[in-house]
């Protein structure tokens, strides 16, 4: 839009410019169960007149058609500049239809995330935003298999002055191109670069994985003194005849469901406490003292301090305090990644 197809083509010339396209687009599926609404994020193409025809160029030059300035434009026009890229797929690009859908449902399902793109929503009207109504809007979010439901005690429509067409599924669209946006820039170790609808939005929502992540690493400090602290070994139990070699393999085997309840866990869970839950539950040991019971847990179960924070010290593994996405973009931080963020300008004309 910005360049028309023949700067275009002369900018995907250049020695140093490597480029990948995709028929595709980001979109989000909502369909009505009752007086629900499901909404899930999908990928979709722009079929033409022809909906056999899935050709890059072809899907290319449906993209293009319904815009004033491309009208005249034919396939020949396109082909030679598709020739320049890689061709390739969101899945491919995104690392995966699996990582991709579930970054965009650690988001889509954390109530902090949805007040603040709400909120950012509401800061593109024209009206007076009230934040402090967003800030005290009463969210409840389910994740069906992808399908995310979101329920409010206000409807977003009347938070941000739109029509009553407004709705979550707005929200999540717009998250949705911030999860592509971030993982991209991730993935290439590159600036993020976006439209400026998402600018506020992905400065606040790195803010909120920093603070997340330095809050987690506390929560783990504090959590390893108290489990740890005079705790002795399953290999003592089993030594001193305690418990059989038979009961030691089957308390190795059940740590698995152990690090399932881990990875399980909220992104603002209080692990200390669930821990506490858990491990008084009937029947998690059988024989073991409770000081082995939890240092053969954390231990056979690989979730030792290094372990527990893959050597980073804020929750990495398992991701206690830290949803999908939060780890996805601390884990490269860590590394040396550093989001500069830039809006996208683009320029109608070059005179």
């Amino acid at each position: 839009m910005a360049l028309g197809l023949k700067r275009l083509q002369t900018l995907l010339n250049h020695d140093d410019v490597t480029a990948t396209f995709t028929g595709e687009f980001p979109c989000i599926k909502t369909e009505s169960n009752g007086v629900m609404k499901l909404h899930r994020s999908v990928f979709g193409k722009l079929l033409g007149d022809d909906p056999e025809d899935e050709r890059p160029a072809k899907l290319a030059l449906n993209a293009l058609s319904g815009q004033a300035m491309f009208l005249e434009t034919k396939l020949r026009d396109i082909r030679p500049i598709i020739k320049l890229t890689s061709v390739s797929s969101y899945e491919k690009i995104l690392g995966g239809q699996q990582r991709s859908d579930d970054m965009f449902s650690s988001l889509a399902t954390d109530i902090q995330t949805l007040r603040t793109a709400l909120a950012m929503e509401a800061a593109l009207g024209e009206g007076v935003v009230d934040r402090s109504a967003i800030a005290k809007l009463q969210i409840e979010t389910h994740n069906f298999d992808g399908d995310i439901l979101i329920i409010s005690d206000i409807e977003p429509s009347k938070l941000v002055g739109r029509g009553s067409d407004f709705g979550w599924g707005n929200v999540l669209a717009t998250l949705q191109d911030y999860v592509v946006d971030t993982t991209i820039s991730q993935r290439l170790s590159t600036d993020l670069v976006g439209s400026s609808e998402i600018r506020d939005l992905a400065t606040q929502r790195i803010d909120l994985s920093l603070q997340r992540a330095h809050r987690s690493a506390q929560q783990i400090e504090c959590f390893q003194n108290v489990v740890f602290e005079g705790a002795g070994g399953l290999a003592d139990c089993y030594n001193s005849g305690g418990i059989s070699f038979e009961d030691a393999l089957r308390l190795v085997d059940r740590t698995t469901k152990f690090r399932e309840w881990l990875i399980g866990l909220a992104p603002d869970a209080d692990i200390l406490a669930e821990y506490h839950a858990a491990i008084a539950k009937e029947g998690i040991t059988d024989k073991l003292p409770i000081a082995a019971a939890r240092f053969a847990f954390f231990t056979a179960s690989g979730a030792g301090i290094d372990a527990f924070t893959g050597g980073s010290g804020i929750g990495t593994l398992a991701g206690v305090s830290l949803s999908a996405f939060d780890t996805f973009v601390i884990d490269k931080v860590l590394k040396g990644w550093r989001p500069n963020m830039f809006v996208e300008t683009a320029r109608r004309s070059f005179d």
